[in-house]
């Protein structure tokens, strides 16, 4: 079962910023795309932006898990994404979410990289 997202998004829980998402205001996306990538069936995830208020507070990595747990119930043999080289979320995506770089990721000269996860059933 995933865990809930931090409930409230105030300041004092840890948002910082100096201001608090208000409620019912959005704060964030997830995009995702079902898809076949080298004959296997993955959830390609092809965007996931937070307001500043709201990053370090836990909704990414829950963001994250929803996605994960999406491709678990439709039968996905893992989860894709690409990312800039020079994006700060990288060691998001690496560290805490223990992506790694995808075995169909081109040159190392490209200023990004493909990062994929399986998914146990």
């Amino acid at each position: 079962p995933l865990a809930p997202p931090p409930q409230p998004f105030t300041q004092a829980a840890g948002l910082g910023g100096g201001r608090e998402a208000a409620r019912g205001e959005i704060v964030g996306f997830l995009q995702l795309r079902f898809c076949i990538q080298s004959d296997r069936p993955v959830l390609h995830l092809q965007e996931l932006e937070l307001a500043e208020p709201v990053r370090a507070s836990g909704l990414g990595e829950h963001a994250m898990q929803t996605a994960e747990e999406l491709a678990r119930k439709h039968c996905m043999s893992g989860l894709v994404l690409t990312c800039l080289k020079s994006n700060p979320a990288l060691s998001f995506y690496c560290d805490k979410c223990r992506y790694s770089v995808d075995e169909t990721s081109r040159s190392a000269a490209k200023e990004y990289v493909t990062l994929s996860k399986g998914v146990p059933a």
